[in-house]
């Protein structure tokens, strides 16, 4: 979800409760605006005018991917869904402070709302080691004391690195942040980790939930139970990054702990499904589907087209957890073995080969 729109913090008036604490706009994407109201555990989607069904895909695909992850535990949180609730719904009854008016293109009173567990924001000490490392110097002080930033969430792309020698970018905001595999590697993250963690998690989508993944995020949060400050052996007191806002990032600055954040997986809006009886009509236009959906989505996953001796081995890991996965399902067919095997030959350039030959 994107968030880095002057407004996106704009506070939601509560006109018919005075009570209750309003709802704040958090981030948007192409199918609905997120709305979060402070100190509690869940958020709210609101579709866009013409993407109401697309919420209805996101409800029915998540619910799906959480009943599958539920069985076979790969190492990913899912938010729990919650509920979908129509224009209809009585849930608007008591919930029509959220109001949608411009500058959010909608001009309706209600909407199809989606109700999902927030997912834990990242903790401080990540939050003023991503500060110190990659926010200009300049731009420090404003981004460890903005509040928005307390929403951190960061994208995990194992696929993409920053251009070489590129200047730091002017605009900075935790929230959605996006990081690359040469970001990852500077803070010394546990990448192989992450490649295989994906792996488990998108092998499961497929082949437990019959979900094609399209669209989905992967991003860093917090546990879903905090864990206790780690303490120092010397004192016993907690300890915590500070943020330095004077000196230039420097790869010697210490990585924040990757005990402290968990993958997450998000967004389904976008996925399509299918039957048992469409993947035993129709098993090669699945696989391309699967294919497709893979080398669309945004640079989450490691590709096997990438060059480099870390990424051939993040490929390899991926493929690896991937098939080890499916080997624990005991499935019946060997679409998952066709769908690495199709990967790999699209990443070789040979699109025919991969479009016809499994």
């Amino acid at each position: 979800m994107n968030d880095n729109t002057p407004n996106s913090g704009r506070v939601v008036n509560n006109r018919l409760d005075k009570n209750t604490e309003p709802y704040q706009v958090i981030g948007f994407g192409q199918c609905s605006w997120v709305y979060h109201r402070k100190g509690r555990n869940h958020v709210v989607k609101l579709a866009r005018q013409g993407y109401q069904t697309a919420l209805e895909t996101d409800h029915t695909a998540h619910l799906k991917v959480r009943a599958a992850f539920d069985i076979h535990k790969p190492p990913v949180n899912v938010p729990e869904p919650i509920r979908l609730a129509p224009p209809t719904s009585r849930w608007w009854e008591t919930h029509s402070s959220i109001l949608l008016q411009p500058p959010y293109d909608i001009s309706q009173k209600t909407s199809w709302a989606l109700l999902s567990q927030r997912i834990p924001p990242l903790p401080k000490c990540h939050r003023d080691t991503l500060i110190n490392t990659f926010c200009p110097v300049h731009k420090r002080r404003d981004a460890a004391t903005d509040t928005k930033n307390e929403d951190a969430l960061a994208r995990v792309y194992l696929g993409r690195r920053r251009v070489p020698g590129a200047p730091l970018p002017p605009n900075f905001s935790l929230r959605n942040y996006n990081l690359t595999l040469d970001q990852l590697l500077q803070l010394d993250a546990p990448v192989a980790e992450y490649a295989r963690q994906m792996g488990e998690a998108l092998c499961v989508m497929h082949w437990g939930a019959w979900v094609d993944g399209y669209g989905i995020e992967f991003v860093l949060g917090g546990q879903p139970k905090p864990p206790k400050m780690a303490s120092s052996t010397a004192t016993g007191k907690q300890t915590a990054v500070s943020v330095d806002i004077t000196s230039a990032p420097s790869p010697a600055q210490p990585a924040y702990d990757a005990n402290l954040a968990q993958l997450w997986v998000l967004d389904f809006d976008l996925c399509s499904m299918w039957d048992r009886e469409r993947m035993c009509r129709f098993p090669n236009d699945l696989v391309q589907q699967l294919v497709r959906a893979f080398f669309k989505n945004d640079p989450y996953y490691p590709l096997p087209s990438m060059k480099g001796e870390v990424e051939e081995e993040l490929w390899w890991e991926f493929r690896e957890a991937y098939m080890e996965q499916a080997r624990s399902m005991r499935l019946r067919h060997p679409l998952p073995g066709s769908f690495i095997k199709a990967c790999e030959r699209r990443g070789s350039g040979n699109l025919e080969i991969w479009e016809h030959e499994f």
